[in-house]
C-alpha cells in the first residue's frame, strides 16, 4: 500500500491560514453585497420619490394649462348676517380637474420613471457622504403600477383685521408599485398639496372655519 506523506508543520499552517482568508473574504463580500443592496433600495426609494414629485407637479402645471379658467369661481360662498352660510361648489367642474390630473399624473409618473429611466451616481451607493453624488451615473428603468388619488380641499385661513382668505387646494396622493428585479416590497407613497384658487373676504370675519374635501 502506498502511505500518504503528511504535510509538515509549515505547509499545514499556510494551508490554516488560506482557509481562514478565504472565509473571511467570503463574509465580507456577503455584508458587502447585503449593505449593498440595503443602500441601493433606499436611494432607489428616494429617487423613485423625487421623480414622482417631479411628474405630478409638471401634471398639475400642464393641466390647468391647458384648460384655462376652469379653477375660476370654482366655489361660490354664501353668507348671512354671522358669516358664510354655505359654499356651493361646480361639481363638474370638481370631477374634471380630479380625474385629469390624476390621469396625466400616471402618464407623467410612468413616462418618467420607465422611459427617460432614473439616474443613480455610483458614488451614492456607498452610503459615504463624501461620494455622494460622485462617479458614473447608473440609468435604471424601472416599471411600476401608479395609483393617483386627488382632492379638492377648501378652507378659511385669516388675514389680518376684518379679511379671510378662502383657500382651494389640490391634494395629490400617489402610491407606486415597483415591479421585480428591484424587489421592493412597500409602495413608494408621496403626498403634495397646490393652490388651485384664493379668495380675499373683506369685511366680517366668516364664522365658518371649517375644511371641506370634495
Amino acid at each position: 500500500m502506498r502511505c500518504r506523506r503528511k504535510l509538515s508543520k509549515t505547509r499545514r499552517r499556510v494551508r490554516k491560514y488560506i482557509c481562514i482568508l478565504i472565509s473571511l473574504l467570503l463574509i465580507m463580500v456577503f455584508l458587502f453585497e447585503f449593505s449593498l443592496k440595503r443602500q441601493f433600495t433606499a436611494v432607489l426609494i428616494t429617487e423613485m420619490k423625487k421623480a414622482v414629485e417631479l411628474s405630478v407637479s409638471q401634471a398639475v402645471e400642464d393641466f390647468f394649462s391647458q384648460n384655462q379658467g376652469i379653477a375660476d369661481d370654482l366655489a361660490e360662498l354664501h353668507f348671512s348676517s354671522s358669516g358664510v352660510q354655505a359654499i356651493s361648489t361646480d361639481a363638474k367642474r370638481i370631477n374634471l380637474i380630479k380625474t385629469g390630473v390624476s390621469r396625466l399624473s400616471q402618464e407623467y409618473i410612468d413616462k418618467e420613471t420607465r422611459e427617460n429611466g432614473i439616474d443613480i451616481p455610483l458614488g451614492e451607493l456607498t452610503g459615504l457622504t463624501l461620494l455622494y453624488d460622485v462617479g458614473p451615473v447608473i440609468r435604471l428603468s424601472i416599471s411600476s403600477k401608479q395609483a393617483v388619488h386627488c382632492e379638492l380641499i377648501s378652507s378659511f385661513e385669516s388675514a389680518g383685521i376684518n379679511q379671510t382668505l378662502h383657500h382651494i387646494t389640490l391634494s395629490v396622493e400617489t402610491e407606486v408599485t415597483v415591479y421585480n428585479p428591484y424587489r421592493i416590497r412597500q409602495p413608494i407613497e408621496t403626498e403634495t398639496s397646490y393652490e388651485v384658487a384664493q379668495t380675499v373676504i373683506v369685511g366680517t370675519v366668516p364664522s365658518y372655519s371649517g375644511v371641506v374635501t370634495y
